[in-house]
């Protein structure tokens, strides 16, 4: 980052930042074609619809909404279009360019004979953009550390080799990992170019919407008169990515089954956190399981209470507080700190969360030049514990073939570490994830000032 004094690179760190890349690399290409987690089966529905009909059709065409069906759609009381899928029909609610993504990558890996076919081409298919946003992470981190070789090697080497990354892109097949990198350039980008900083931001969200929780901290690092210039790059990318369905009569049914992201029924998509523990405690007080049973998904109307808007509004106290304590930050790394703190809250305090929704957290964290121990603690933590998270409910994802007998034990055995213990872990780690947050707002001020003061 800028003002960092310039040194070579030693080569212990060449070597070690070496060993990293190539394992890294090895580990994602061997796991690509892999089936996946089981959501990885909705990604290809959306993938091979927007391949086949265009991203402007993919939501369904222009007779998708007949006349007065609009609001009807949107609260959900009459059917939205389904994508058709090998005799099933498939929900679909991922932005615009988040489909395109996916869409492109399904055309390149199955329209023609390559080293993969069938079922694994597909396979790669859906998981290749999030791989590839592992790899533009590293290409963003090299560059936001130019000025330091050896910080840049070590921290990209870091975020290659952890295993959060790879194995939520390439085994488990999880879309965020495609989403890091472009919400990191978005928030350096503000202090030189704050409409490519809008412009960017815009791209994030059209990409994934959850990304949106770090809105505020791209007005709080940019000068006042920048704000005119975020807010219009943003909506030029927004307009502009939005006019080809309206051109094409489809812009309503793309805005329903887009809004569908907003409207969780379940108290918990899966995240370990207090509305995790809380379904569990409904279902246990219900009868309808132990404490020492594994944790299922919970309704939020199973709670005669506006859960939702609790969650919101718990989530948005604390969001001003992390706000108005970082109100006169400066530097990029503080800012990157700040964003990964509002996401982190986002995840533990609303309802609906998954499991995989706060993935761009550890770049973030990284971003920060990870300078302090609690800052390389607190990453640590946090990583591991949304690695657990996932890897208790998803296992190693699915292996079908005689090309994975060697995996198969490993994946048997990663499967029994949820209930390892005689109980569910990740009732565990809701608590571990509530304690960090906690933490980490107790420290925010401090760990503020050293970001500030850091070179």
């Amino acid at each position: 980052m800028p003002g960092e004094t310039r040194n070579r690179l030693p080569l212990p760190t060449l070597l070690w930042a070496s060993v990293a890349f190539v394992a890294g690399l090895v580990v994602r290409l061997y796991f690509v074609s892999s089936h996946g987690s089981w959501d990885t089966e909705y990604w290809k529905a959306w993938a091979s619809e927007t391949a086949n009909a265009g991203v402007t059709q993919a939501y369904g065409g222009p007779d998708a909404v007949p006349p007065g069906d609009f609001m009807p759609q949107l609260l959900a009381q009459k059917p939205r279009h389904r994508v058709l899928f090998r005799g099933r029909d498939f929900p679909i609610d991922y932005p615009p360019l988040g489909l395109a993504a996916w869409g492109a990558s399904w055309r390149f890996f199955t329209s023609k004979p390559r080293p993969y076919r069938g079922a694994e081409a597909e396979n790669l298919a859906v998981k290749f953009p999030a791989v590839l946003g592992d790899a533009l992470a590293v290409g963003v981190l090299l560059w936001a550390f130019r000025s330091n070789p050896r910080a840049a090697a070590t921290l990209a080497a870091l975020y290659w080799i952890f295993p959060v990354t790879w194995v939520s892109s390439a085994i488990l097949g999880f879309f965020d990992g495609f989403v890091p990198p472009f919400l990191l350039v978005s928030l350096l980008l503000v202090p030189a170019s704050p409409a490519l900083a809008g412009a960017a931001f815009a791209v994030t969200c059209l990409i994934k919407p959850t990304a949106a929780v770090a809105l505020p901290v791209l007005y709080l690092g940019a000068r006042r008169q920048d704000w005119v210039r975020i807010t219009a790059g943003g909506a030029l990318v927004t307009a502009l990515v939005f006019l080809p369905y309206l051109v094409a009569g489809t812009f309503e049914t793309a805005f329903i089954q887009i809004a569908r992201l907003f409207s969780q029924d379940r108290l918990s998509g899966g995240y370990a956190n207090p509305w995790w523990l809380l379904g569990h405690a409904v279902t246990v007080a219900a009868g309808k399981a132990e404490w020492s049973d594994p944790i299922d998904y919970v309704r939020r109307d199973s709670i005669a209470l506006p859960l939702g808007l609790m969650g919101f509004v718990a989530a948005g106290l604390v969001a001003l507080w992390i706000l108005r304590q970082a109100s006169r930050i400066t530097t990029p790394r503080a800012a990157v700190y700040v964003s990964a703190l509002l996401l982190f809250a986002w995840g533990v305090l609303t309802i609906g969360v998954h499991d995989n929704h706060n993935h761009p957290l550890f770049l973030l964290l990284v971003a920060t030049g990870l300078g302090t121990p609690f800052l390389r603690g607190f990453a640590f933590a946090a990583a591991t514990s949304t690695l657990l998270g996932s890897v208790c409910l998803h296992g190693l994802g699915r292996y079908y073939g005689p090309q994975w007998r060697t995996v198969l034990p490993i994946a048997d055995s990663v499967a029994r570490l949820r209930m390892a213990a005689g109980f569910d872990l990740t009732l565990l780690l809701g608590l571990v994830n509530w304690a960090l947050l906690a933490v980490a707002l107790w420290r925010l001020k401090p760990t503020l000032e050293s970001l500030e003061k850091e070179p």
